[in-house]
């Protein structure tokens, strides 16, 4: 009779009984050989049930420590398993010692070496080393709880498994193998010991679902993991419904991880240069682990041409990039049989790279390209939102700090460009040295209430190398021009500052002094030549122009409280008062003395002064006048209190809000000048009500009157119209953004609430007020903007508004599939539509449909695709294109 031995439910397995049972099995078999087979047989069933009850005791937390004489007078034999076995079960778990057969039930699982096996039901054969597991029902009797295998990276579900461990083959029935994106279902399999799967009557999709929206029906196929699938004849199924669409055999690759290959092109028609063209033909080359390569081109029929070049490079906490070049050649829109006719070459350049900040710690390292030519962009550009660009900027910055960051070093190069006018400006290199704030005059265990001791020092140095030219110059083979002009200077700066308290600490003066100067290698001098022309000619040396000023302010704050107001919410208003003076000077400093400034004579014999360094990439040289200043400025900020709620004692919670986030008054009066000395008094408004809605204003304002011509006139406004102030410009947004949980009605916070009463009074007033309940759990927003700029100077009336629009975006999701997206306005001055923009997508699983529509304006067009998820099947999709402008293709 076979001996079994019941743990009952609920044992967890931790490996350990299993090697004691083993160890003690393999005694038995020991001593079944020898002459006392008998009596050892007795020993043997003694010392099996003591070990499985001791190990019971130790599972459920009572371990019991007798003295084990047999275990020291016999030696174990070596386990012939190569490695311990972890098997758990959340039912039980039943040993058969005569047949080496041990069965897990319910939720059961192995794990043996790379092995891990979990199924509902599981038998182990320890003499074949053979698993077989398979489900079971639920508690709806549903076939639930399938096998999942994981055997090293791989990973096999089916209905039922047959693995044997030792020989590495196994017979699978209902087989779902999942490969990178392809997903691949086998009826019946026979796993080989190359570990490869032969099957029939098999699915091969990239449907994740167990029962997939669409896939290759085949009769037979070979799976190699992690390499590839062979099949032999298949045809298309969608939705179970067969389709015409077969073929004979084929492979679908499936390895993991990079994949070199040709990259399918996609077609249409170009209504620039009136030629169809095939777009994005090429190839992909993995280069390993971090990097990679890709080559695509666009080819037309009429000879025009696109070819580009990218690359990523890649490596987690280390460093990331990618970078990518095209050239293009297009025809001048004339035809080729024109003596006139040429191609025009277009270069791109673009790409963005960066380190880790914590891989180089205290050193920076990144990098954002973007150059192009011509009407490169305009040209090969398929995204409506660039193809209008017309300015693009790059730059590449390194960084390192010094002495505890007291001292930071940057280098960079940087670019900027316009494509419509062709301007090009080139900064290379252009280096920076600060030197953080530093308070020479402070002393250790000082209160700092000393003035000299919050005196506060630091510098920086700039030098910059700069190229201002036209790109047709710079990319063609007159680069040499735009080398020669090439501009360099260095510029400094002292600041120093410091902070008094006045008057016991109400008052807070800040003054400050800056000093600036200016380093230049060329300056530049003019005549007039004996043809009358104007002639430059430039000197070499070392130039310097430096000029200081002083400033001070005075701040205080003053604060008011109401608490009388008649709101039965609003507690109480805080106003805050923040008046502000601030005074400069700047001494007289002659240009024409330090030589900055030179004059010629013109042929009428007037005498012409210019500036030796107007062009600088600093400025500077100019004369300036003795001068000072009066600043004058208030803001204001108003906050309120309110009850936000009331507990069962009686006791109310407070809530700050803010009523007026902002409301300043600035203007300055110049004491040198001969005439308007004041300033135009500028008004800046900003809060945010409700929390969701955002207001600024801005306006400008002089207290001069102007004559018929809109000039200024030196006479103040007050004293003819008996206003202070006339309106220059205004300036206003409004933004706010809705979403359902705006509506979303918010519980009350109440000691004591019956809540089935409050379930049943909503449910009486939803019946009884249908109209004032929405349904809310469609995600949604809404996001509305205001703009409104008036120029009350502008010679007619219809020219005083700039803008007067309102602009609308937002997404709907009709239902978790579908989802709208939108962007559009309406421009209130000019009574008309503004550029829009809608999109429509529908999520299938496995599949992707996208309409996008622009109705009007530049980029006015429409798309439509139909394209499966997976990036193994990017070529199958369907794409319908209509554009109505002819730039755009």
């Amino acid at each position: 009779m076979p001996i079994f031995y019941n743990i009952q439910k609920n044992i967890q397995g931790n490996g350990k009984v299993f090697d004691e049972f083993r160890g003690i099995q393999l005694m038995c078999n020991h001593a079944k050989a020898n002459l006392y087979k008998l009596s050892l047989w007795k020993v043997c069933f003694l010392l099996i049930t003591t070990v499985v009850l001791l190990s019971t005791e130790r599972l459920s937390g009572q371990v019991s420590n007798p003295a084990d004489t047999l275990k020291r007078s016999i030696a174990t034999p070596k386990s012939d398993l190569d490695n311990p076995i972890v098997y758990k079960s959340a039912d039980s778990i039943w040993f058969n010692i005569r047949k080496n057969k041990v069965y897990l039930y319910k939720n059961a699982s192995i794990e043996y070496g790379d092995m891990n096996l979990s199924a509902h039901f599981i038998e182990i054969d320890l003499t074949k080393k053979e698993i077989f597991a398979k489900g079971g029902p639920d508690s709806a009797g549903k076939y639930s709880d399938l096998p999942i295998l994981k055997d090293g990276s791989d990973n096999y579900k089916a209905d039922s498994i047959r693995y044997n461990s030792k020989s590495k083959k196994g017979r699978v029935y209902g087989l779902r193998l999942t490969q990178d994106e392809a997903v691949i279902h086998l009826n019946k399999v026979m796993k080989q010991d190359d570990g490869s799967f032969i099957g029939q009557s098999g699915k091969i999709t990239t449907c994740n679902e167990d029962h997939p929206h669409f896939y290759f029906n085949a009769s037979r196929i070979k799976v190699i993991p992690n390499n590839k699938a062979l099949f032999g004849a298949a045809n298309l199924v969608v939705e179970d419904v067969p389709t015409p669409l077969a073929v004979p055999f084929g492979i679908a690759p499936l390895k993991k991880g990079q994949r070199n290959g040709i990259l399918f092109p996609g077609y249409g028609y170009n209504q620039f240069n009136k030629s169809f063209y095939l777009q994005n033909f090429g190839y992909y080359l993995g280069l390993g682990e971090h990097a990679d390569l890709t080559l695509t081109t666009d080819a037309y029929l009429n000879g025009d041409l696109r070819f580009g070049v990218s690359s990523n490079m890649i490596k987690r906490y280390r460093y990331r990039s990618n970078f990518g070049l095209g050239a293009s050649w297009f025809g001048n829109g004339t035809e080729r049989s024109n003596p006139a006719f040429k191609r025009n070459l277009d270069l791109s350049i673009r790409g963005n790279f960066g380190f880790d900040p914590k891989y180089l710690p205290g050193i920076s390292l990144n990098g954002d390209i973007n150059i192009q030519t011509g009407n490169f962009n305009r040209l090969n550009s398929r995204d409506i939102n660039t193809i209008s660009n017309q300015q693009f900027q790059s730059s590449v910055n390194f960084g390192k700090t010094f002495f505890q960051n007291k001292v930071n070093f940057t280098a960079a190069a940087r670019h900027s460009q316009n494509t419509a006018n062709r301007d090009f400006r080139l900064e290379l290199p252009s280096i920076n040295l600060g030197v953080s704030s530093l308070t020479p005059f402070e002393r250790k265990n000082s209160s700092g209430n000393r003035w000299y001791e919050q005196l506060r020092l630091s510098y920086n140095m700039q030098f910059s190398n700069v190229i201002n030219t036209k790109d047709t110059i710079l990319f063609s083979r007159d680069y040499k021009k735009a080398l020669e002009k090439t501009q360099s200077g260095i510029s400094h700066s002292l600041p120093i500052n410091t902070n008094i308290k006045l008057l016991k600490g109400i008052v807070n003066m800040s003054p400050s002094f800056n000093y600036r100067e200016t380093w230049y290698l060329k300056a530049t001098d003019q005549f007039m030549d004996d043809t009358g022309k104007i002639q430059t000619k430039e000197e070499n040396g070392f130039f310097r122009i430096n000029n200081w000023d002083f400033n001070t302010g005075f701040t205080t704050n003053i604060y008011g409280t109401f608490q009388r107001t008649n709101a039965k919410k609003i507690k109480a208003i805080r106003h805050t008062i923040t008046p502000t003076i601030s005074m400069g000077y700047q001494p007289t400093i002659s240009a024409a003395l330090r030589g900055w400034e030179r004059n010629y004579t013109d042929t009428a014999g007037k005498l012409v002064r210019y500036n030796r360094f107007e062009k600088g990439i600093y400025g500077g040289g100019q004369s300036q006048s003795e001068s000072g200043y009066v600043g004058i400025g208030v803001n204001n900020n108003l906050q309120g209190k309110k009850v936000v709620s009331t507990d069962s004692n009686g006791k109310e919670k407070l809530e700050k809000f803010n009523l007026i986030d902002q409301l300043s008054f600035n203007t300055r009066y110049n004491l040198a000048a001969s005439k308007f000395k004041w300033n135009d008094v500028s008004a800046n408004f900003n809060t945010t009500l409700k929390k969701n809605i955002n207001i600024t204003a801005r306006s400008a304002f002089s207290l001069y009157q102007k004559d018929s011509l809109l000039k200024n006139v030196q006479r103040f406004l007050y004293e003819d119209k008996k206003t202070p102030l006339r309106m220059r410009s205004a300036s206003m947004s409004i933004s706010t953004r809705f979403g359902p949980e705006m509506f979303r009605k918010k519980p009350e916070n109440t000691a004591i609430q019956n809540k089935e009463n409050g379930e049943d009074q909503e449910k009486k007033d939803i019946v009884n007020r249908p109209d004032e309940y929405f349904h809310f759990d469609i995600p949604w927003n809404i996001a509305l903007t205001y703009v409104f700029d008036y120029n009350a100077e502008a010679k007619t009336t219809s020219l005083r508004v700039g803008s007067n629009r309102i602009n609308i975006s937002g997404d709907l999701s009709i239902t978790p599939e579908w989802k709208i997206g939108y962007t559009t306005g309406y421009d209130l001055h000019n009574k008309e539509i503004a550029s829009s923009q809608f999109t429509v997508s529908r999520n299938l699983h496995c599949w992707q449909i996208d309409f996008n529509w622009v109705p009007s304006g530049f980029a006015k067009q429409w798309t439509f695709s139909i394209r499966p998820k997976s990036g193994m099947l990017q070529d199958m999709k369907l794409n319908k294109r209509a554009f109505f402008n002819p730039v755009m293709f």
